[in-house]
């Protein structure tokens, strides 16, 4: 669902301005729960994908061990560099109201500039999503290779 483990994607980006900015509202208070896969155990998915001759025509979730609240995961990705999101909230469903009413309002007036939520935004951030790793390891063996603190320490030590 996501892919974590850097600072250079975009939603990473994303997230920091708007930690840099004070400009964020939780939905539902973040406790939405996601799961979240480092690239290290992305990339050894892909390895025992490509090497293993049961994954030929088959479709795997890959994903961490842990599963977080979107408000831990990340105040936890953002405080490698010092920051932390604002606490401010409004309910999930206003947010899809919201956004189901502006972007066709932003694509009628063609606005160029991103409205200020999306409808894809809204449903992410307000609705738990997790997925099942089951098949994967019992067809290839996956294991996640890194656990989350470790992650977060790599990031951290990446910084220095």
């Amino acid at each position: 669902r996501m892919i974590w483990g850097t600072t250079a994607n975009h939603l990473y980006k994303s997230m920091k301005a708007a930690a840099v900015s004070k400009k964020f509202l939780w939905l539902n208070n973040g406790i939405a729960v996601t799961s979240v896969t480092h690239v290290l155990n992305l990339a050894h998915a892909i390895e025992l994908a490509a090497t293993h001759k049961a994954a030929a025509g088959q479709i795997f979730h890959v994903a961490d061990a842990e599963e977080h609240t979107l408000q831990s995961f990340w105040q936890q990705q953002l405080q490698t560099e010092q920051l932390q999101l604002p606490t401010a909230s409004i309910p999930g469903w206003i947010a899809r109201v919201i956004a189901n009413c502006i972007e066709p309002v932003w694509h009628l007036l063609r606005i160029k500039k991103a409205p200020p939520i999306s409808t894809i935004a809204a449903y992410s951030f307000s609705t738990s999503f997790t997925l099942s790793t089951e098949k994967i390891q019992q067809t290839l063996g996956y294991h996640p290779i890194l656990n989350f603190d470790a992650g977060i320490a790599a990031m951290i030590k990446d910084k220095r």
